[in-house]
């Protein structure tokens, strides 16, 4: 009695066609492609975002520098 509790929700998710969707996604290896495909766009917009911020952090204290260099100069 207690294999045919669990077969009976079995047989359902089976017949449901989300599931069988699904299944035929994961025959195919059409997940780990997605997944693949999206850890490359995630990775590469990280990447190119951290450029960008030390791009940025070095303009910065390149321009703090001419600053300093013009105060000093102004001064003298």
């Amino acid at each position: 009695m207690y294999w045919l509790s669990l077969s009976w929700p079995w047989e359902k998710m089976r017949s449901n066609a989300l599931f069988r969707s699904n299944n035929f996604l994961c025959q195919n290896g059409e997940i780990l492609y997605l997944k693949s495909l999206y850890s490359l766009i995630y990775h590469l917009y990280m990447l190119s975002r951290k450029n960008a911020i030390t791009h940025i952090t070095k303009k910065l204290k390149e321009s703090s520098k001419g600053e300093e260099k013009n105060k000093t100069e102004k001064k003298e």
